[in-house]
């Protein structure tokens, strides 16, 4: 057996292996949960379609715990600050999470 005290790069890459195992493990949401998340996906694109600075038909909107992900593309960069304050607005969305690409003149840009 192999003693990790004599090789530290060894040392490092199992810490790092116990670290990584242990933050991907997360619990998996209960039913409630769901059902929460998807009516705040649903409020979410309703602010998003009732806002006339935004085309929110390329926009996706993911939800897991109060978490906000938006996938997609937007035409402008105001457009992108829109939908970001539009989701931030809706009750019981935590954080925004800015997934989305800026297209204009055919050349996407991504947000992150």
């Amino acid at each position: 057996m192999i003693e990790l005290a004599k090789h530290p790069v060894l040392t490092v890459l199992a810490l790092a292996l116990v670290v990584a195992a242990g933050a991907c493990t997360s619990t998996p949401r209960t039913t409630d949960e769901r059902a929460v998340d998807s009516e705040l996906a649903a409020r979410v694109q309703a602010a998003l379609r009732a806002d006339h600075g935004i085309y929110s038909q390329h926009i996706d909107v993911d939800v897991e715990r109060g978490e906000v992900h938006l996938k997609g593309f937007v035409y402008s960069d105001t457009e992108r600050q829109l939908a970001q304050s539009d989701a931030e607005s809706v009750p019981g969305v935590q954080t925004v999470v800015m997934e989305l690409d800026l297209m204009g003149g055919g050349i996407s840009q991504s947000s992150d």
